[in-house]
């Protein structure tokens, strides 16, 4: 009897040890084995690590100024000082002209040492509405730098879809500033070919810039 009670004690033991190393006893299996992640992980512009999201989707815009626009060299010498292309906003629409999204988490980098009446990407974001005049708190000046946004809504641009960019200034005349956009998989890198230099209010087809 006392060997019969020993062997079942082993017995229940070695069942308690079993049953505590299946998956789902305090811990997540698809964690743990890097699966149920429908994202790629790749290396940005930087070589930093990041989560992109599906290769149709293109989440992120970047409106990248002209360097050799007339009001960066020499700098923009008038009462409001605006160097470069002054973006009032962009629109993502769809191919039937439906407005999916607008800019929205602007930042602006790699910017010359012009002095700038209209530098904050703030007023990119949003519907466009700029008079078509330079006036502050409407657009912001590009001064030879990288203007990176997100969609509104977490929209995407894809395949089909249209990208409308409003830029102060238009295309005739001596205030003539272009710009160049390119699709990207996150506001850190991972971008697309540039479009052709642009000016004024443009669009750009997303398959021209796959």
């Amino acid at each position: 009897m006392k060997d019969l009670f020993k062997s079942l004690i082993v017995g229940v033991g070695a069942m308690a040890l079993v049953l505590g190393c299946e998956p789902g006893a305090g811990t997540d299996s698809d964690a743990s084995s890097g699966t149920g992640d429908d994202t790629t992980t790749t290396s940005d512009a930087t070589g930093a690590a990041t989560g992109d999201p599906p290769a149709s989707d293109w989440p992120a815009l970047e409106i990248e100024d002209d360097a050799n626009n007339s009001t960066l060299d020499p700098c923009d010498t008038g009462n409001l000082k605006s160097p470069g292309a002054d973006i009032d906003a962009a629109e993502l629409l769809s191919g039937d002209d439906d407005i999916l999204a607008n800019l929205t988490n602007c930042s602006l980098s790699a910017t010359t040492s012009c002095e700038s009446s209209s530098a904050d990407p703030f007023y990119a974001e949003g519907a466009p509405d700029s008079d078509g005049t330079e006036t502050t708190e409407q657009y912001v000046a590009l001064n030879g730098g990288n203007l990176r946004c997100g969609w509104d809504g977490d929209k995407a641009a894809r395949d089909g879809d249209v990208i409308q960019v409003y830029e102060v200034g238009g295309t005739g005349g001596t205030n003539v500033e272009q710009y160049h956009v390119r699709l990207c998989k996150n506001t850190g890198g991972n971008c697309t070919q540039h479009s052709t230099f642009a000016s004024g209010d443009a669009t750009f087809p997303v398959n021209t810039l796959l």
